[in-house]
């Protein structure tokens, strides 16, 4: 396992309300250690290897613990997200600046909000923010502009199964220094031959492939503009033709078969789904291509 592949969570038993969490971290390949001794705990999280999750039953720290405990983790793990259950009626750990990624009241939250909640911190841990609202804003433009289809983003999350999302996919990958992956985008045969109907004449003669190849056609789209956003930051990668495939139980791998992040997006119709793969990315060569505004004499600038 690589080093970010550990999840650790304090708890006090199997059954407790973190235990929720762990089939969710299970499916997507994590080894997860549970415990409710503090100090095998901290023997967990500070080993020296990064992780990719921490969660804490706050239940069974009082306060003060409480504050010492997640400071510890902070030096020792400043990269990895903590969830934190807090009792009624406290802010866990009180009194500090640096807060737990998500607070959690286990007699407030429902169980789905807390699987959602940990989907949240994930998507964050594995996957370089600018590069997933990129992935985000590049569907949705290329959608709107060449597709005549307005969408909105349903949820993000990460997923380890090499199943088709939907009916027919599309996949291109695409590499150069600093950056190698695949997007994969997924629909079923009714939304493309919706997407049809708003771009072709209405009297055009039926094509059984048609739905096929406009997803093929869509991924394309979808990777220029995701690419030429890491050209714009410094990233000058090449990307494939795209490969698309039908059938809802196709197993599409590809890469390294690391976590993905999928987001889903939603018409009136129906939804799509748009899939990173990341097999290599390096954040440091990431350059934000941000233009300095001249502000002319007069004008007001707000911050």
């Amino acid at each position: 396992m690589t080093d970010v592949e550990h999840a650790v969570i304090l708890m006090a038993d199997d059954s407790g309300y973190l235990s929720a969490i762990i089939p969710q971290l299970e499916e997507l390949k994590l080894k997860v250690s549970v415990t409710a001794d503090a100090d095998e705990f901290q023997k967990l999280y500070g080993g020296g290897s990064q992780l990719a999750l921490i969660a804490v039953d706050g239940h069974l720290v009082d306060e003060c613990s409480g504050r010492e405990m997640f400071t510890s983790i902070k030096q020792c793990q400043e990269k990895t997200p903590v969830l934190w259950v807090s009792p009624r009626g406290t802010i866990a750990p009180n009194h500090l600046t640096d807060l737990p990624d998500a607070i959690i009241k286990s007699d407030e939250t429902p169980q789905p909000e807390l699987k959602l909640s940990v989907q949240r911190l994930l998507v964050d841990r594995f996957f370089p923010r600018i590069l997933a609202n990129a992935m985000k804003f590049s569907a949705c433009e290329a959608l709107s502009q060449s597709f005549k289809t307005e969408v909105k983003v349903d949820n993000s999350f990460v997923r380890a199964e090499t199943t088709a999302l939907s009916e027919i996919s599309s996949v291109i990958s695409f590499n150069g220094p600093g950056t190698t992956g695949s997007v994969v985008v997924s629909g079923s045969d009714t939304f493309f031959t919706n997407t049809s109907d708003k771009i072709l004449p209405a009297s055009r003669p039926q094509d059984p492939g048609e739905a096929a190849a406009l997803a093929g056609e869509m991924c394309n789209t979808i990777v220029g503009k995701f690419k030429a956003f890491l050209v714009q930051n410094g990233l000058n990668v090449q990307i494939s033709c795209p490969l698309t495939m039908r059938g809802d139980t196709t197993s599409l791998e590809y890469g390294t078969g690391g976590l993905s992040l999928v987001t889903r997006l939603t018409d009136e119709t129906d939804s799509l789904f748009v899939e990173l793969c990341l097999d290599m990315f390096d954040l440091a060569a990431i350059q934000p291509n941000v233009k300095q505004k001249i502000i002319e004499p007069g004008g007001l600038s707000f911050f």
